[in-house]
């Protein structure tokens, strides 16, 4: 799972460099290194260390400079791209609807899981609540913030 998922990795920088870069210097070099941004996690140690992984296993698959960010909450993720702080990030659903609508991100690659690329998400209710997609049409929906 771990080899996939950077190699997943490995084809989304890959994939990253066809948009073309707005600065002056050449992306991946060590003065414009390429900006991974990772989205904050609960299991903060995990994260550093797959973070320290995947800047590894990237500098070594592209021969590029990479600095792996790891902001404090997704709201950062989105805002680094409209201050061209990142170049690349692993953005849940609703932090690339903010991202797609202020600064016109693209997606180049989805996440394939278990050789799935579907996502699933939960509606939950109270027991006495709506129990079919046609009851909710009407209701009130509370949504995470990312």
């Amino acid at each position: 799972m771990k080899k996939i998922f950077l190699n997943l990795f490995g084809l989304l920088i890959g994939l990253s460099f066809l948009t073309g870069c707005t600065k002056s210097k050449e992306i991946g070099s060590v003065e414009n290194p390429l900006k991974f941004y990772l989205v904050p996690a609960q299991d903060l140690m995990g994260l550093e260390t797959t973070g320290k992984a995947l800047k590894k296993y990237l500098e070594a698959e592209l021969g590029i400079s990479v600095v792996v960010e790891l902001p404090p909450n997704y709201i950062a993720v989105v805002e680094a791209f409209g201050s061209k702080r990142a170049d690349v990030a692993i953005l849940n659903t609703f932090g690339y609807i903010l991202a797609k609508e202020k600064y016109d991100v693209v997606p180049r690659l989805k996440l394939v899981n278990r050789g799935r690329d579907e996502y699933f998400g939960q509606i939950i209710a109270h027991v006495d609540g709506p129990k079919t997609i046609q009851e909710i049409n009407g209701k009130t929906f509370a949504f995470v913030d990312p």
